[in-house]
């Protein structure tokens, strides 16, 4: 059985662990070394930032060794569950590394609203209206053309917190080996009804046999969720976070604040009504 992943395709997932490992030991050192005027954005960049990178990088290891991406046989059940806990742990702290990033700015910055006062929480995120209007042209740029990124990353984080949790599949079964897993599964269900627990386990051993493993991951059929192969996407993720960190801090290493305007009395009613 070939794996999913062709020859090429392993060497590459490979120097891009190795990149990984790189690029962490790189950021921490840049937020363990910066000197922050802020306490609270420091307390971000430090506590909520580092520390999720550092959970994110230990669960890509931990995944690739548990669930390897030159796996081919369907893999035991403890394994494959273990592996969706970490990646559900994983899409969360992505998007709270995302978070982190904008309170950073938020404190390192001070932004707050026209009348002076401090931001509310659901004004604060990258893709937020007001937080964007902050941002130099270029780096607003960049955040509007991760639309689709930022859309992937609420699919798994949202489905994984509030709806259906994250499913890995045992494996799949190809189209032409179908309607001999179709007759296996009949035979499997008479068996079991008539108390044959070894006919029942040969049947299913037989159809586990038709299986071939894809590193894939996703929720809910019904909603017609997206399936991501999770050993490029973890990887795709983690690159994405640390570029938008190192651009964060050039930004704020170039911030200028602009005067957003005279604030109005009917502002102030409005933003309370």
């Amino acid at each position: 059985m070939a794996s999913f992943f062709a020859a090429e395709t392993l060497a590459r997932l490979t120097e891009s662990r190795a990149d990984i490992k790189a690029r962490f030991d790189k950021l921490q050192t840049l937020l363990l070394s910066r000197k922050f005027k802020s306490p609270r954005a420091e307390e971000y960049a430090r506590q909520g930032l580092g520390r999720r990178l550092d959970e994110m990088n230990r669960a890509i290891d931990f995944i690739f060794d548990i669930l390897p991406p030159e796996q081919e046989k369907p893999p035991e059940m403890d394994n494959r569950v273990v592996t969706t806990m970490l990646l559900q742990s994983y899409f969360m702290n992505v998007q709270g590394c995302l978070d982190n990033i904008a309170w950073i700015w938020v404190y390192e910055t001070n932004q707050k609203y026209r009348d002076g006062s401090e931001l509310s929480r659901g004004s604060v995120g990258l893709g937020q209206r007001y937080l964007l209007k902050s941002f130099s042209a270029s780096f607003r740029a960049h955040i509007r053309s991760l639309k689709k990124w930022f859309k992937h990353v609420a699919e798994f984080r949202d489905s994984a917190a509030h709806r259906i949790p994250l499913y890995i599949p045992p494996y799949f079964v190809q189209t032409a080996d179908a309607p001999e897993y179709e007759r296996l599964g009949r035979e499997a269900v008479a068996a079991y009804q008539r108390g044959d627990m070894t006919a029942y386990d040969e049947c299913n051993r037989k159809q586990k046999a038709l299986g071939k493993f894809q590193p894939v991951i996703s929720h809910s059929p019904v909603e017609g969720s997206p399936a991501c192969v999770f050993h490029i996407q973890v990887l795709q993720d983690y690159l994405t976070i640390d570029e938008i960190a190192h651009k964060l801090f050039d930004e704020i290493d170039n911030f200028k604040p602009v005067s957003r305007g005279r604030f109005s009395w009917i502002t102030w009613l409005w933003r309370r009504g």
